[in-house]
């Protein structure tokens, strides 16, 4: 009989609501809950976590400053017995460590596309950790294969370290079938079903939403009346451009932060969902689209290929010409976005948290050897 691993993760990023690395992590631990019995788990975090978990499961709340967290972290794992540690969402952690680690991967957009600039202290972090904290970690997983690629190219990183662990979708409430509650959606956004082009994510340049709103402005007025442009998302850096871009067409509506009760509905209920970024470490926004049943039109570039497939039609991201005929194409061709949308559904089932869980389980038990 195979002996129990007592298995650490760093879930600090977990009590984080929403997209992103929160999320990510939040999946991960939850589905490891349910699939995993056999092993011993210790996940630390700033906060409680609003999760049910395993008897198997110890909650360790985390205090002091950041860097210093890390630090701390890294050594109650080895105090606690952990054989390996899993770091989901940074690498000071891995940095610091004593025991194996399993890196995860999520893009290296600041080393790829000048177009990506986060905040200061993750700017600085992955500058000078991301490589360092790749060549420790014992194995790593990356949410495409694009990102692993990157591994390869920009660190030199073994490929025969690096699994590929597609990320997942929640398929309760993103599914392509009418539900309760959408109509009321649509009527406190002011919304027609079939009568909107939508986007989500964070409003800065990486998105690509400048040159996206450019070639809807080059659309016929009576098309952009009938379906205006609606762009969900909360503030990011440099969106200041974007913002006067959107001021500049009375048909782009940009409603801020979107509930995340409120997307499966908004996704389900547009003529076409458009993501035309220019760099995804994966691209969770268009499956979760695709999930609902919705044609999309995004770019033929990064990990956006990988999770689109043949769901969706895709564009160089640069080429505004191009972007405003493809949406032209999604806003006169009923039968291609009726196409779209089966071939998006029959894509996105293809993800699931449960198997991404499965493949990070997966890799911490061959790191702990």
């Amino acid at each position: 009989m195979t002996s129990s691993v007592r298995i650490a993760i760093d879930g600090r990023e977990a009590v984080s609501h929403g997209a992103g690395k929160g999320r990510y992590i939040r999946e991960i631990i939850r589905e490891l809950s349910k699939l995993d019995h056999d092993n011993d788990y210790v996940i630390y975090s700033k906060q409680p976590l609003e999760l049910e978990l395993g008897a198997n499961f110890e909650s360790v709340i985390i205090g002091g400053t950041a860097g210093l967290r890390q630090l701390w972290l890294a050594r109650d794992a080895q105090r606690r017995g952990c054989k390996v540690l899993f770091s989901p969402t940074g690498y000071l952690t891995t940095v610091f460590s004593r025991i194996p680690v399993v890196q995860a991967v999520h893009d290296l957009a600041i080393f790829t596309t000048p177009e990506a600039r986060p905040a200061l202290k993750t700017l600085i972090s992955e500058r000078f950790l991301l490589g360092y904290a790749c060549n420790k970690a014992r194995r790593i997983t990356a949410v495409s294969q694009s990102t692993k690629n990157d591994l390869e190219r920009l660190f030199g990183v073994p490929g025969s370290k690096i699994s590929v662990d597609y990320l997942g979708y929640d398929h309760k409430p993103y599914h392509s079938q009418p539900a309760e509650g959408d109509e009321a959606v649509l009527k406190q956004h002011n919304l027609e079903k079939g009568q909107y082009l939508f986007y989500v994510g964070t409003i800065e340049p990486r998105k690509n939403l400048a040159r996206a709103i450019t070639a809807y402005q080059a659309l016929p007025s009576k098309m952009k009346q009938r379906f205006p442009f609606i762009v969900a998302g909360g503030l990011g850096w440099h969106y200041e451009a974007i913002v006067e871009a959107a001021a500049n067409e009375r048909q782009v509506r940009l409603v801020g932060r979107v509930a995340d009760a409120e997307l499966p509905a908004l996704y389900r209920n547009c003529r076409a969902f458009i993501f035309p970024s220019l760099y995804e470490g994966f691209g969770l926004p268009p499956l979760e689209a695709m999930a609902c049943g919705a044609a999309v039109l995004s770019s033929n570039v990064s990990s956006l290929p990988e999770v689109i497939g043949d769901g969706g039609l895709l564009v160089e991201p640069t080429d505004i010409t191009a972007i405003s005929s493809a949406i032209s194409r999604l806003l006169t061709d009923d039968t291609l976005v009726s196409s779209l949308g089966k071939k998006a559904a029959e894509q996105a089932v293809n993800f699931d948290w449960a198997k991404t869980a499965n493949g990070v389980r997966q890799l911490l038990l061959e790191a702990a050897g």
